[in-house]
Parts: C-alpha cells; sequence; structure tokens
C-alpha cells in the first residue's frame, strides 16, 4: 500500500536530518534532564521513548506517536513520557539524553514501586537507551562510554527493550546478556544505521509504515 501523500511529506522534511545519521545515531527528549510524563498516576506500565534525531510530535512522528497508542490499545492503563533532550546532532546530545532516562527512571521507580518499564529508542533514541543499559556507544555519531547507569535494581521492572534503527545494531555490540531475552530491535532491510553496509536512507525512514510498529506493540505487550 503507498503511504498517503501527507506522510510521504512529513518523511521528507526529515530526511533532511536523517542523512547524516548513516554511521549510527541516537536521541530522546528529557526537558532540563527531566521527563515529561503521560500521566501523574503510576501504571502497570510506563513507556520511555526516546525518538530520533531531529524528529518532532510528542513522542516522535514516525515511531513513539505511533507505537504508544497502539500499546494503549492492548495495555489500556499504560502511560509514557518522552525523553526531553536536544536530539541534534551536538556531541552533547546523547550524553544529555543518556543522563534525562537514568533520572526519569531513577525518581519514577521510587514514586511508582509496583510498576514496570518498556524502553523504546528509535535511531539517536536507540543510542540513548542503550547507554542507560551500560552499553559503550564509541563507534557511533557522537557516542561515548556511558555517562550514566540505571541502577540494577531496576533490572527486573525493565519488562521490555524496543529499538528502532538502532545504531548499536550496525556495529553489532548488543545490550548486556541480563538483558538480552527482553529486546526486540528492528532494522528495516536496507537502513544504512543499522544494517552494515546498507545505503537507502529512506529505509531508516519507514518505520511507521512497515509494519514494525505493531510488532513492537505486541512484543511490549507480551513482556507486561
Amino acid at each position: 500500500m503507498r503511504a498517503p501523500r501527507s506522510r510521504k511529506k512529513r518523511w521528507a522534511l526529515a530526511a533532511a536530518g536523517a542523512l547524516a545519521v548513516t554511521g549510527a545515531l541516537a536521541a530522546t527528549p528529557l526537558v532540563g534532564g527531566a521527563a515529561a510524563a503521560e500521566g501523574p498516576t503510576c501504571s502497570s506500565l510506563h513507556l520511555v521513548i526516546a525518538r530520533g534525531t531531529t524528529e518532532f510530535g510528542p513522542y516522535g512522528f514516525i515511531v513513539g506517536d505511533n507505537l504508544f497508542p497502539a500499546v494503549k490499545a492492548k495495555v489500556p492503563d499504560a502511560t509514557a513520557a518522552a525523553v526531553d533532550y536536544p536530539a541534534n546532532f551536538d556531541a552533547s546530545s546523547p550524553r544529555l539524553g543518556n543522563q534525562a532516562v537514568v533520572d526519569h527512571l531513577t525518581t519514577r521507580s521510587a514514586q511508582c514501586p509496583n510498576e514496570r518499564y518498556a524502553l523504546v529508542g528509535y535511531s539517536q533514541g536507540a543510542q540513548i537507551v542503550n547507554a542507560a543499559l551500560g552499553v559503550d556507544t564509541t563507534g557511533t555519531i557522537n557516542g561515548s562510554p556511558p555517562v550514566a547507569v540505571l541502577p540494577q535494581a531496576l533490572n527486573p521492572r525493565i519488562a521490555s527493550i524496543v529499538f528502532y534503527g538502532n545504531p548499536l545494531k550496525g556495529i553489532s555490540r548488543p545490550v548486556p546478556p541480563a538483558f538480552q531475552d527482553r529486546v526486540l530491535d528492528n532494522c528495516a532491510e536496507g537502513d544504512p544505521v543499522c544494517e552494515a553496509g546498507a545505503f537507502n536512507i529512506l529505509a531508516h525512514l519507514s518505520y511507521g509504515l512497515n509494519g514494525d510498529i505493531a510488532r513492537g506493540a505486541d512484543f511490549i505487550a507480551a513482556h507486561p
């Protein structure tokens, strides 16, 4: 099925930013280093969604804005927070996002002791989620050792991790073994950010239409 013309236009706007991520990227916005929660109440499942570089929308129009409603349809009390960090090409962007993810989950987990978490990252957003899990992102664009890592006490409460266009997949660097049974790592065929040697940047923008949103929602719902 062909994409609606309006969505194609929006993809075109995002393409300019995406062209620079052909090596690998990942980012999420967290205002002032704090996450903006979907709602103030605790839930059974809380998504932390890291948008991609230059991606607009509350959670990111390519992935997060589509994924959260799909999860909510399966887990009605699910809530979400958008990591509010710069999500740009500055070298500090992934570091700020890394810190923001850790700060948000450390604070929220204390406030909501029975809550479980789904971590979602697209492009630069996947990079910062990896860093929060303790992955050294050196070798990706603006990558570095983690500036902050989630407390080990939180590990059992991380129910699922879903990546889209993950730069660390492009350099064959997985999450730590403790999390590997909870990861869905979506990489569209030809996406140069997550597939070494690939060149189709449009593949990196295809996740909203290629079926991976539904796969991600199913995976999250199956790992409450």
